[in-house]
């Protein structure tokens, strides 16, 4: 057999790929790497190769060295070590990719086709109407995101500077929702030749014992950040819920909310770009299949 043709299906198509024989049960892929090699016997690929020159063949075990020579700190803090020999496969995909098989292989391009046109478009015309379904879904989830925070009503907005004991701070915590904080004290803290405030904030949303609390210095002139925990016994796990300077905390329960909002459609919009990419693609490819 001179020739075989391999089905490669991704989440967004497929396509067709030639092998070619290149020594007895060896073939190669027509245009593909050349230093790919498939074993191919009755039909059915049972091996793989690299098929190096004698300067791939120097970077390759130059590399493989490498490989073995980086395990130093495993070996001293584990006492053993993994054969360089057994570094060739890893080496060979780092420098020349890693060799992939199809998903099917035929022994003519005909019954390739078929296969594609029995099998994979049904597959590809589902797989469409599925992100079709889930763009319309994340569409109308923005509206009610939308019409939802409508619903917060607005608040005032003291500046940092003027918040006392006793006044509240919000801050939206990711994956959480609205957490808020009461100030506990206020201070300063000379650095230098620069003096700071420094407001400490107690968590009245933590539910999980005694409520956190927090040192935190003004940002804007409604926002605060995190500087460092209050309280020796806060876990590392609740730190990181208060300590996320890229949603600061806020004076106006209205802007922690909005903090909300724009992180929802913000997710919302990288899926849909994701989403409409793959729409663009399975359309492209079932119109020219």
């Amino acid at each position: 057999m001179n020739s075989y043709w391999g089905v490669y299906v991704s989440d967004v198509g497929y396509d067709i790929k030639e092998f070619v024989n290149y020594n007895g049960e060896l073939f190669k892929i027509k245009n593909g790497c050349d230093q790919h090699l498939y074993q191919i016997v009755d039909g059915s690929i049972v091996d793989t190769f690299y098929d190096l020159d004698v300067d791939q063949q120097d970077a390759m075990e130059s590399k493989m060295n490498d490989m073995y020579c980086s395990q130093s700190d495993y070996l001293f803090i584990y006492g053993e070590q993994t054969p360089e020999h057994e570094y060739q496969r890893d080496a060979e995909e780092h420098l020349f990719g890693i060799i992939k098989y199809p998903n099917a292989l035929f022994d003519t391009k005909a019954k390739a086709n078929k296969f594609i046109k029995t099998h994979l478009r049904e597959f590809l015309e589902n797989k469409l109407a599925s992100v079709q379904r889930t763009i319309a879904v994340i569409r109308e989830d923005n509206g009610k995101v939308i019409d939802s925070f409508k619903k917060i009503e607005m608040d005032s907005t003291p500046t940092v500077s003027s918040l006392n004991v006793g006044d509240k701070v919000y801050k939206f915590v990711k994956l959480w929702g609205i957490f808020e904080y009461t100030v506990n004290d206020v201070f300063t803290l000379n650095f230098g030749d620069i003096e700071h405030t420094i407001y400490t904030l107690t968590c009245i949303s933590c539910k999980h014992g005694n409520p956190c609390k927090v040192f935190a210095t003004k940002q804007f002139e409604s926002t605060l950040i995190y500087t460092a925990n209050a309280d020796d016994s806060i876990e590392s796990h609740h730190t990181l819920l208060h300590a996320d300077n890229n949603y600061p905390f806020t004076t106006s329960r209205k802007r922690a909310y909005e903090m909300y909002k724009n992180n929802i459609l913000d997710a919302n919009s990288l899926n849909l770009s994701r989403l409409t990419q793959d729409e663009k693609m399975l359309l492209k490819t079932l119109s020219t299949k």
